[in-house]
């Protein structure tokens, strides 16, 4: 394997425990001295050869930033812990505004993965200081068994000791876990991203399922369990969480028989970041066809400034003007390829109102063949994915109909964008989506927070934004509310990948952070735009606490909404199963 070829997956694939500067940056050994970059003290590694190996692809397009955000991170620690420590809510002011700081210096090119750099590195797990804190500038005292938890002193570690139980070490050794078996992918078989096992059978006809859980679906779906590496399995629940979840909503919307006969299925993912594009999601999202018999098409759209298309993907259009969304179709099983079943994906760096404002002035799509033929901006590994996945038969361009469809979809959800953390970027999409009636489900990581996005859910129903998108393209009404159609519960098919949390909100401002990169580098403004480090020093005094040991998983919560005008009719009208029915 040549070093290029190692690079795309070692960034995809930073490891906890590499980001932590517990193992090789390159290589994750962790049974030799390491060293870390004299630059950003930020990855170390336990040899030249392999700094040399991970530097020009990977390291080197965050290093200069992350080398900002320690000479950030020294200032604000000589200003809030004089003493040494930091409390809480002095800790999560700390760690926005490194956030911010490293969202500033990358500009167009932060994106999730980088910001794991911020949000995981090391600090200490009792007096919460981060590495550039420590004595002798990043030489933690850590868990010998599950190698994450660390403190920055012996002393620190002997207060923390107690707490750090049998229960939360074995999830930060899951956690390990996860993070090694994904890295061994990238790093010695060359993969992006690990193929989900993904069911090939086409079910004869749609037919509910009799259970709503996992050990359920894995029997009816004939996954080889006893013969999976047990890792391998759990990454493919969680990329199949998605379409499971997708149709979990849809069952709460349709009719068994209006799913049965369902031509075509047309679902709008908002706020989509990394996580959607990334190979495995993509792929487990052609299993909604298999269940879904009767659909000859599949229509996946991918909205929201974390999709991160670049200028060069998203082509020019008439006069050299960008056009607002790359269309794309893509291939699909032999057995749905038999069929003449299709799969298209449409993706835009839009906020969802500006998208549907575009597809109601019926601004032109891309051509899949130019945006295929254009390579992804240094850095975007999410869109590096997505082309790797494409086979060059696929790559087909868009029908005009596909435009047309995306108009109505048969649902819009968000997997756990967290609306009430960034209100005013939501407010308009989400008063668009309320006054259209459109079936709308999202996720959230815990009851607290699927109560605080369904609350804004409702607020946005009620306010101002409101009337201006009735006045686009929705009917108008004096006010809009929301009929709850399924009010936050647990989700069945909740991803069983272990996640650690680092931000608590306070009862009395929850504001949790920011679910995606873009909402990190744009709060507020929904346009692109990035906060100024200077930004963040003050915000989120008194609203966040950093938090240790707590874990959660994705797509833990499921809500379901739909809009309703003042009279108690359906706002507006939506959906692909009438439409195309008609045609």
């Amino acid at each position: 394997m040549t070093d290029a070829e190692v690079g795309p997956g070692a960034l995809l694939r930073k490891t906890k425990m590499q980001i932590a500067g517990h193992a090789c940056g390159n290589c994750h050994s962790t049974k030799h001295a390491m060293s870390a970059c004299s630059r950003c003290h930020s990855i170390k590694y336990c040899s030249r050869t392999c700094q040399a190996r991970d530097f020009p692809s990977d390291h080197k397009p965050i290093c200069k930033a992350l080398a900002s955000v320690r000479e950030l991170e020294d200032a604000l620690l000589k200003e809030r812990a004089p003493d040494g420590r930091l409390s809480p809510a002095q800790a999560a002011e700390v760690l926005r505004a490194e956030q911010a700081g490293l969202a500033h210096s990358l500009g167009p090119r932060t994106n999730d993965i980088f910001m794991q750099y911020v949000t995981y590195a090391p600090r200490c797990n009792n007096c919460l200081k981060p590495r550039g804190g420590f004595p002798g500038r990043y030489t933690p005292v850590k868990c010998p068994r599950c190698i994450l938890a660390g403190c920055c002193s012996q002393a620190c570690w002997d207060a923390y000791k107690p707490r750090h139980s049998r229960e939360v070490c074995d999830q930060y050794c899951a956690m390990a876990a996860q993070d090694l078996f994904l890295h061994a992918a990238a790093f010695e078989m060359g993969e992006v991203d690990i193929s989900p096992e993904v069911p090939e059978e086409i079910l004869p006809e749609f037919t509910p399922f009799r259970e709503s859980s996992w050990r359920w679906y894995l029997k009816f779906r004939a996954f080889p369990v006893r013969d999976m590496n047990a890792q391998h399995l759990l990454v493919s629940q969680d990329s199949l969480s998605k379409p499971l979840t997708i149709l979990h909503a849809l069952s709460k919307f349709y009719s068994r028989r209006e799913l049965a006969a369902l031509p075509s299925l047309t679902v709008h993912v908002i706020a989509a970041a990394g996580w959607e594009q990334i190979h495995g999601s993509m792929m487990a999202l052609e299993e909604l066809l298999h269940l879904l018999p009767a659909a000859q098409t599949l229509r996946i759209a991918l909205i929201g400034p974390g999709t991160q298309i670049a200028a060069a993907d998203a082509g020019a259009g008439a006069a050299g003007a960008r056009a607002p969304w790359v269309t794309m179709s893509m291939g699909c099983c032999p057995a749905c390829t038999e069929r003449g079943r299709r799969r298209v994906i449409t993706m835009s760096s839009l906020p969802y109102h500006d998208f549907m404002d575009a597809l109601a002035a019926g601004a032109p799509a891309t051509p899949a063949a130019a945006a295929a033929g254009s390579a992804p901006a240094a850095g975007d590994a999410a869109a590096s994915a997505l082309a790797a996945v494409e086979t060059p038969a696929a790559v087909t361009g868009a029908l005009p109909s596909d435009d047309a469809a995306l108009r109505s979809p048969d649902l819009v959800i968000g997997f756990n964008v967290g609306f009430h953390a960034e209100r005013s970027s939501f407010r308009p999409s989400l008063a668009r989506i309320v006054a259209r009636g459109l079936p709308f489900a999202f996720t959230s990581y815990t009851a607290g927070e699927a109560a605080a996005d369904l609350r804004e859910v409702q607020e946005a129903a009620a306010g101002p934004e409101a009337g201006i998108a009735a006045a686009s393209d929705a009917p108008a009404a004096a006010a809009y509310a929301v009929t709850v159609v399924v009010a936050p519960e647990p989700n069945p098919w909740a991803s069983p990948l272990v996640c650690l949390d680092v931000i608590e909100d306070h009862p009395d401002a929850p504001t949790r952070r920011p679910a995606t990169a873009a909402g990190r580098a744009a709060a507020g403004g929904g346009s692109g735009s990035v906060a100024a480090p200077a930004a963040a020093r003050s915000a989120g005094s008194g609203v966040s606490s950093l938090v240790i040991d707590r874990f959660f998983f994705r797509n833990a919560f499921f809500t379901a909404v739909r809009g309703v005008a003042d009279d108690g009719s359906r706002a507006g009208g939506s959906g692909t199963v009438a439409a195309d029915a008609a045609t």
